[in-house]
């Protein structure tokens, strides 16, 4: 995924020492899963996502990711990103991510989609500097009337092989 991906590492590598599993990370900033499925950056990709260098990084990462497979070495891959917020973002994600999707399946893979995460109106650092926690609050019915298109995509992706976890479900205001 990308740099929102990457904010999940922490989790991910707590996760896996306790399963007692590696994980690996592969992450590029403002790259997300699904170019990876794209073939050269035209037609049904969304303009947004087929910069070059994100689609050469994600074709080598599933490249990295059907090696492993093969090798028996891999049991799973976990993709987040950027989700876009608006309906026509949701909307234009939804054939490039089952693409991505199920080029992972075909590898054999489980995946799990991780859902959106808040994004701040404005700088969290700079309000709490300057104002009580209170006023610096982001409004859970906002965070989910503002997620809820990228929800019900990501939903629509899941497949037998794929599982959407939401974090909102252990967010508060």
């Amino acid at each position: 995924g990308d740099s929102f991906a990457d904010h999940w590492s922490p989790a991910i590598e707590a996760w896996a020492k306790e399963a007692d599993v590696s994980a690996i990370e592969r992450v590029f900033s403002s790259c997300n899963i699904i170019v990876a499925a794209q073939g050269d950056g035209h037609g049904a990709t969304p303009k947004v996502y087929y910069r070059s260098e994100c689609l050469a990084f994600s074709k080598q990462v599933i490249e990295e990711i059907r090696q492993t497979a093969e090798r028996g070495e891999l049991v799973g891959v976990v993709a987040s990103g950027a989700w876009p917020r608006s309906d026509d973002g949701a909307q234009e994600l939804r054939s490039p991510l089952s693409a991505a999707v199920g080029a992972l399946e075909r590898i054999g893979v489980r995946v799990l989609l991780i859902g959106p995460s808040p994004i701040f109106p404005f700088s969290v650092p700079a309000c709490l500097a300057r104002r009580a926690e209170t006023s610096c609050r982001l409004p859970r019915a906002r965070f989910d009337a503002d997620s809820d298109a990228i929800s019900r995509t990501l939903r629509l992706v899941a497949a037998a092989n794929v599982r959407v976890w939401n974090p909102a479900s252990q967010f508060c205001d």
